[in-house]
């Protein structure tokens, strides 16, 4: 037998399955329809069928289905016989909704509500009508649940006491947008009315005869007497114990409900058990769909790479074929060569004798040239060079050459006496300080060839050791308990006269003075005196000063000289020059102090130059 044959086979045995299993579900609804009519009797005998069709599933669905989907997946006979069980299914759904939805309307019925007024005709089976009329709600006409009294000024004269179910004044204001349901007014008033609450709950309720009694006080149809006989309830209590028997052990739950909803569950769980094997076989195709076209991928790949080795082996028989002709063009330059090589072997021998002359030559004269070289290399370093130069030489720190690279470091020379350093000053950590060592009359004195000064906080600092206060050629006067300023390069400042006098000269070289002292008892120190001689490179990033201190009269600022002896007319040095700031200034007080001298020789300063200067330096060229 062919394997067409054995799908349609499979095909036909897996379309009987589910016929049976739908036929089951049909017996189903025939046993909903004669449980309306005979009673809970039945019930047993839908259960035992509920059981048969739920082991039914899982054996025979399930074996026959999966069988029948990895046999025949790929076949177009699969898909047909699916569409037909798909359209069988819909059409029994349609079926039990119909039924349902017939029998919903059949046999509905109100069910007791806790929230909702209770039914005047229900609560006088067993009580008096008299006792009933003072509990009468005004909008539904029933006994108020929850009774709220109405006390609006508008009817407050009224002889009537109007009493509304607490669920049904609600609705009313909700709708009506909160108007009284007496007379339509704004603002209606209402309270809880206790006396009317506890005498509704204490009423007796003898006998209900239902759940699907209606508010009218109708009974059931003669048509379902069977059912009543089986659901009567003999409940005999108060209104407020009623809950807790309808939750717990009243008969009046209806059955049928559950019914319907179990069978509708049932075909769920069958649509949902199809809808998985569909997805099944949906992942199974795109599966064999992406295993097909990776195969095609390789293929392709494979044949690439043969197509690229038939290339090569034809590359490689062409480069053959060269490598033999390039051989023989080999041996023909190579008999060529030695001849050529004999005759030069002979020019040359006669050419050494020549050469070893003209090398001697060259040699003194090469030697003279490098040790010019080194000579002009030595004079033309910049700070980065040297620094460079030191770092890699026996040098020693402090004696050769100052190199401060920690930060916040305070370095004291020698006062009066020249500070030599032949390979440069180089202060590159942040806030250091290179001064002297004492506390008044300080001259610096240094002497190297390089100063490089990397950070805006580091700087070269003579400022307030000059003359203290009251002291000095320009000193300032004490005069109405004020002091005047302390005068130099200018005045200082004051009334009366109390301002030092102008003293001194601009070269800095015939005379050269400390900045003199502010008046007052707590007048400032003048400034001290920096000399600076440099021979090849500056560069000031920070601050050269000498400053005069701040009082109550401030001191004047001292004196800087500088010299740089990097030009002159045997030699000129194209090293740039940063001159940074540099300042000689008086201190602050209630009278400042005025400003000290700068001289500045070796270098034509340009307007650049002297931005940071302060006071306007001296220039010359020499001195």
């Amino acid at each position: 037998m062919s394997s067409g044959n054995k799908d349609t086979d499979t095909a036909s045995n897996c379309i009987k399955d589910f016929q049976k299993i739908f036929r089951s579900k049909i017996c189903d609804f025939i046993i909903v329809y004669l449980l309306n009519k005979n009673g809970l009797k039945l019930f047993n005998e839908m259960k035992k069928r509920k059981q048969f069709i739920q082991n039914f599933l899982l054996k025979k669905l399930w074996s026959s289905c999966l069988k029948f989907t990895v046999e025949t997946l790929f076949k177009l006979k699969f898909l047909k016989c699916k569409k037909k069980l798909d359209k069988k299914r819909l059409m029994l759904l349609i079926e039990a909704e119909a039924r349902e939805d017939e029998e919903s309307k059949e046999n509905k019925r109100p069910i007791f509500s806790f929230s909702d007024c209770h039914s005047k005709a229900w609560v006088s089976l067993t009580n008096e009508s008299q006792k009933l009329d003072a509990l009468i709600c005004c909008i539904c006409n029933q006994i108020a649940n929850n009774a709220m009294e109405l006390h609006c000024d508008e009817h407050e004269t009224a002889d009537q006491v109007y009493l509304i179910g607490e669920q049904c004044l609600q609705k009313y204001l909700k709708q009506n947008n909160g108007k009284c349901p007496i007379q339509q007014h704004d603002y209606c008033e209402f309270s809880q009315n206790k006396t009317v609450r506890k005498s509704v709950s204490e009423l007796l309720d003898n006998q209900m005869k239902g759940q699907n009694q209606k508010e009218d006080g109708e009974n059931w149809s003669e048509s379902n007497s069977n059912l009543k006989n089986n659901c009567n309830c003999n409940y005999k209590g108060k209104m407020k114990d009623l809950k807790d028997h309808l939750d717990n052990s009243c008969n009046l739950i209806p059955i049928k409900q559950n019914i319907t909803y179990e069978i509708t569950n049932q075909l769920n769980v069958m649509s949902g058990q199809i809808k998985e094997l569909q997805n099944v076989v949906k992942d199974l195709q795109l599966q064999l769909k992406d295993m097909k076209d990776k195969e095609n991928e390789k293929n392709k790949q494979i044949d690439n790479l043969k197509h690229e080795l038939q290339e090569k082996d034809q590359t490689i028989t062409a480069l053959k074929l060269d490598n033999i002709e390039f051989k023989k063009q080999f041996e023909q330059y190579q008999i060529k060569f030695e001849e050529y090589k004999q005759n030069i072997e002979t020019k040359v021998e006669n050419r050494t004798t020549n050469i070893q002359q003209l090398q001697l030559q060259i040699k003194t004269q090469i030697d003279e040239k490098q040790k010019e070289q080194e000579l002009e290399k030595q004079r033309l370093k910049n700070c980065e060079n040297m620094l460079l130069f030191i770092q890699s030489s026996n040098l020693k720190n402090g004696v050769d050459f100052l190199l401060v690279t920690e930060n916040e470091q305070t370095i004291k020379l020698k006062n009066y006496d020249w500070n030599n350093y032949n390979f440069g000053i180089f202060l590159l950590g942040e806030y250091i300080t290179l001064t002297v060592a004492c506390e008044s009359f300080g001259h610096l004195k240094i002497k190297t060839s390089h100063l490089w000064i990397k950070h805006s906080s580091s700087k070269i600092d003579c400022s307030e050791l000059g003359y203290p206060m009251n002291q000095g050629p320009g000193k300032g006067e004490f005069k109405n308990w004020s002091g005047g300023g302390g005068g130099y390069g200018t005045k200082g400042e004051g009334d009366d006269g109390q301002g030092g006098g102008m003293h001194g000269e601009a070269t800095l070289l015939k005379q050269i003075h400390f900045g003199s002292g502010g008046g007052g008892r707590f007048g400032g120190s003048g400034g001290g005196i920096l000399g600076l001689i440099i021979e090849q490179q500056l560069i000031n990033h920070g601050s050269i000063q000498s400053n005069g201190g701040n009082g109550l009269g401030g001191g004047s600022g001292g004196s800087i000289l500088l010299e740089l002896q990097c030009q002159s007319q045997s030699h000129l040095n194209k090293l740039k020059q940063i001159f940074g700031t540099i300042k000689c200034i008086g201190g602050y007080g209630e009278y400042d102090g005025g400003k000290g001298r700068i001289a500045i020789y070796g270098i034509e300063l340009s307007s650049d130059d002297i931005l940071k200067i302060d006071p306007i330096p001296f220039n010359r060229l020499h001195k």
